[in-house]
């Protein structure tokens, strides 16, 4: 699960002297957008765990929206905005705060087509993790990142400068504009285009589903098998139920096509979670969540759909749901106000996070909250790969991806540290790389190897296979095989190469855990990534073991 990203020269960032309401580049803002009034100064305040801004004054401008007008000020802010109590915004009323068209009004006015509203606030962001956004890749047109979880793509709610487009902004001069939205605590692959002709060319290829995504989850329980490319498809429309709590599920009636691919990984039998690769075939809010749900697996701590307070025992499998979906939009409603976050991974205690803290500022009087806690901060999906679908012009093939985060890293790094040890005990020659082998199914070694532990010019993943053939004993179903190096594609001696082994055994092995990449040393552009993958075997390069793993497979080589 690894690709090469494509390298460009270092764009030249000119930080544009223009009215930040207007866009110098020539995009199109909206009315809305365009006459927003920010402050002239935020202040960031970072420390090990936490991404703040201080509080600062806001002049929120909206047109009305056909779904406001005729309708009364209070039950618009009371209904469609969850960022403050609705005493909050009547108190707001009652200060003089709130405008119409430039003249104050009270808690009787009716809002009518074409109103401009104007709300005056004293504005208090939630903090968010202090991760920072990694670029990915970047040229004059064009800035892929990877967006750390808890941040917002870009101003929307409670968040404005606790985001994606205002930190690459403010803090690294990139003016950009999301193409592809990520829940704000997903993580992973975002893409930000810096002027309308890039823009157009990215909405065009993702309308017309040029290019594919891949996520990876980790969820309750023991997902199914799939081997032998054996998948599981998920094809349910999804509709929005509750915009304010941003609670979707699926409708069969008035949901839109909805379909997800998804395929197992591994499974840890520790903390009986899975560890899933899910391909989203549309792009619905909240889609791979929903489904998951729908297959009784959802995402181990997602704070909506494998919440069993709002949804009960079932947590919404087979949208068969134990309370009415009023009962779970009040408990949903609940969560960072008058109470924690609880998830499947909580079992039903209540974490530390955020909550009211029975505090209020002294100059707005609105409530202050307790901090996040990390778990509030992350959930267990992230947006891992993207790449093209097959053009005519190689040229305009791409393909980008990320680091797998620590939350699915966290579950194999024992085993590649045992693997190393096996690596280890290779006697040192300059003829050959040293390199370790286990065999995994559940929490038991089934077998290991290490290069040339068996008579002859042999390898660890041909070793660790051997041994069991030669016990006549079968690799058991579901099976994870760890490499410190990535396994073979050709053997100079004639040997059959180490991918061709673990592909005969693709009914047993699910995935191939990796500790680096081979060097060009004796062979050049090793195939066996490309292999697994159309033999329906998942791979990981799994991240911070590169260099032990290169050290130790070079015990013995002249130094450079």
């Amino acid at each position: 699960m690894e690709t090469i990203n494509k390298k460009a020269p270092e764009p030249v960032r000119k930080k544009a002297k223009i009215d930040r309401m207007t866009d110098a580049k020539g995009f199109r803002y909206t009315k809305n957008q365009a006459v927003n009034q920010e402050p002239d100064l935020v202040e960031y305040v970072l420390d090990e765990k936490y991404r703040a801004v201080k509080p600062y004054w806001f002049t929120y401008k909206t047109f009305c929206k056909a779904r406001w007008r005729d309708r009364n000020i209070v039950d618009i802010f009371t209904n469609e905005f969850r960022a403050r109590k609705p005493q909050d915004y009547i108190n707001a009323l009652e200060a003089g705060l709130v405008f119409v068209n430039g003249s104050e009004i009270d808690s009787s006015y009716i809002l009518r087509n074409g109103d401009l509203l104007e709300h005056k606030t004293h504005t208090h962001e939630p903090k968010v993790s202090s991760k920072p956004i990694k670029i990915v890749f970047e040229s004059d047109d064009l800035v892929v990142i990877d967006k750390p979880s808890s941040l917002t793509a870009h101003p929307v709610g409670r968040f404005r400068f606790n985001t994606v487009t205002k930190i690459l902004d403010k803090e690294l001069g990139i003016i950009a504009h999301p193409i592809n939205r990520l829940d704000r605590l997903t993580s992973g692959l975002m893409f930000l285009c810096k002027n309308p002709k890039m823009a157009e060319k990215m909405r065009q290829s993702l309308f017309n589903r040029e290019f594919s995504k891949e996520y990876i989850a980790r969820v309750a329980g023991e997902f199914p098998l799939c081997l032998n490319n054996n998948v599981i498809t998920v094809d349910k429309p999804i509709a929005s139920f509750d915009a304010r709590t941003t609670l979707n599920i699926v409708d069969e009636k008035n949901g839109k096509p909805s379909q997800t691919v998804f395929q197992r990984i591994s499974y840890d039998p520790k903390s009986n979670t899975s560890i899933v690769k899910c391909k989203p075939l549309t792009g619905r809010t909240h889609q791979i969540r929903v489904h998951l749900q729908y297959l009784g697996f959802p995402i181990a701590n997602d704070p909506i759909y494998s919440n069993a307070k709002a949804w009960g025992p079932g947590l919404g499998k087979n949208a068969k749901y134990d309370k009415e979906l009023s009962e779970t939009v009040k408990v949903l409603e609940g969560n960072g106000k008058v109470s924690t976050t609880q998830t499947w991974l909580s079992k039903g205690v209540e974490i530390e996070g955020e909550k009211f803290s029975g505090n209020y500022c002294d100059i707005c009087k609105t409530e202050l909250y307790t901090d996040p806690s990390q778990d509030e901060l992350s959930l267990w999906l992230h947006a891992f790969k993207y790449e093209s679908l097959k053009n005519e012009d190689p040229n305009e093939n791409w393909s980008y991806s990320t680091d797998i985060p620590l939350w699915c890293t966290s579950l194999y790094d024992s085993y590649m540290k045992k693997a190393l040890l096996e690596a280890d005990k290779c006697e040192a020659t300059d003829k050959a790389f040293n390199v370790g082998c286990l065999i995994v199914k559940d929490d038991a070694i089934v077998s290991s190897g290490f290069s040339r532990e068996l008579e002859g010019n042999t390898h660890a993943e041909q070793n660790a296979i051997t041994k069991l053939i030669v016990q006549k004993k079968c690799i058991p179903e579901g099976s994870v095989l760890y490499t410190t190096m990535e396994p073979c594609s050709e053997r100079l001696s004639g040997n059959i190469p180490c991918v061709e082994r673990i592909i005969e055994q693709s009914d047993r092995i699910e995935t191939v855990v990796i500790g680096c990449l081979e060097p060009q040393t004796f062979i050049e552009n090793n195939t066996s990534l490309k292999k697994l993958s159309e033999n329906g075997i998942n791979y990981i390069i799994l991240p911070g073991f590169k260099e032990q793993a290169e050290k130790i497979a070079f015990k013995g080589h002249p130094e450079k």
